[in-house]
């Protein structure tokens, strides 16, 4: 039997969020770069997927996407939230559209060599360069 649409999105979100958990922890608890955690340089496809994955860990308040010294995209876990501080009092949005010319000047400009998010196990792509 087959997982519903929602089940699968949600078990991804869950995977990114783990992952984005061991990233952020392994480089000093300090906020990884946007492009690199969500381009997969063989696949735009899965690249736009780990974008619409990543979202709701932002809607859902368990990350954060702030602008570096750089004014670059960057994004983290969200501390420990408590009820004297919840995590939702500022509302930020942002919307972001990606088109293949633009990923592959990401790939470039950042030099992504590898995807630092494994595709699904039962995900398959070829090359879309």
């Amino acid at each position: 039997m087959g997982y519903s649409y929602q089940e699968t999105t949600t078990e991804e979100v869950e995977r990114l969020f783990a992952l984005l958990q061991r990233l952020y922890n392994r480089n000093d608890r300090q906020p990884v770069c946007y492009f690199q955690f969500v381009v997969n340089p063989q696949s735009f496809t899965q690249t736009v997927e780990n974008i619409f994955h990543v979202s709701f860990l932002i809607k859902d308040g368990v990350a954060e996407l702030s602008l570096n010294e750089d004014q670059l995209p960057v994004i983290a876990p969200v501390k420990e939230r408590s009820d004297e501080n919840p995590v939702f009092e500022k509302s930020n949005q942002f919307v972001m559209s990606i088109t293949m010319e633009n990923w592959r000047e990401i790939i470039k400009v950042f030099n992504i060599t590898r995807t630092i998010i494994p595709p699904r196990k039962n995900y398959f792509t070829k090359g879309e360069k």
